[in-house]
């Protein structure tokens, strides 16, 4: 700090803090403090001016900088952005959400995944129920199925035996066996999976849509199996000679689609 009189004025000090390497071939005088370093600089001559305070200049190391980014860019690596795009993208990840997890949305998931121990074992609990009565409800389509399929119609109501209805029992019981692997296998599968399991797959996208998928097979196999069986059985009564049977089936279908389209206005 240094000071200098000249007629109708007055020194004013100014401190300024630099790097150290800012003062490798310089003249003045250089203290270094902690990684910066304090150095003199010529006064400021003020003509009938106050005098100003003391200013600190304080210059970032281009080495912080540099671990500020790379710190900022390993965060952004940890966490990439799941969600897609288009709005009819998003809409078919949240089904797909739902029916893999239960949880209507991305950042639900990893909420879960990033909880601690209790809440996650309860959220596995939880999807562990939820793959078990879906491969309860495979299991009946398949009795079902399998008894259309091995009986001839004892009425005229509804003939089954005719090759649509009867070809398209046959991909239900084939659908519902599928769901019903593919549940008991995840129960096996997830036994002891951990959230930070959930966490490393949400590192890479393609991973995390990938085990969602599988995760949502048993319930998309089952619900495939289940329409096509609906199907079936709509075919095989519109084959027959019952009226009354044909009134009824056409109600119930109007019930189902109003269900189904309810449903999906819901979750999108």
């Amino acid at each position: 700090m240094g000071r200098c009189k000249a007629p109708n004025s007055r020194s004013i000090p100014v401190l300024a803090a630099f790097p150290v390497s800012t003062f490798h071939d310089a003249p003045w005088n250089a203290i270094n403090t902690h990684g910066l370093s304090m150095a003199t600089v010529s006064p400021i001559l003020t003509n009938d001016v106050e005098a100003l305070p003391p200013t600190v200049l304080v210059v970032t190391s281009e080495a912080e900088a540099e671990v500020k980014s790379a710190s900022e860019h390993h965060s952004d690596e940890e966490s990439p952005d799941l969600t897609p795009a288009g709005p009819i993208t998003k809409r078919l990840a949240t089904v797909l959400c739902l029916l893999a997890m239960g949880a209507p949305s991305v950042e639900r998931i990893a909420e879960h995944a990033g909880a601690d121990e209790d809440s996650w074992r309860e959220f596995k609990k939880t999807l562990f129920d939820r793959i078990a009565n879906v491969n309860v409800v495979s299991s009946l389509i398949l009795a079902t199925t399998a008894a259309f399929l091995t009986t001839d119609p004892p009425t005229q109501f509804a003939r089954w035996d005719r090759q649509m209805p009867y070809v398209t029992l046959l991909a239900a019981f084939c659908l519902g066996y599928i769901g019903a692997g593919s549940g008991v296998f995840l129960l096996f599968v997830l036994a002891d999976v951990q959230g930070t399991s959930l966490k490393d797959l949400m590192r890479t996208p393609w991973k995390f849509w990938l085990a969602m998928l599988l995760l949502a097979m048993p319930v998309l196999f089952v619900g495939m199996a289940g329409g096509t069986a609906i199907i079936a059985l709509t075919g095989a009564i519109w084959l027959g000679d019952s009226v009354a049977a044909k009134v009824v089936l056409t109600t119930t279908l109007s019930l189902t689609v109003s269900v189904v389209s309810s449903f999906l206005i819901v979750v999108s």
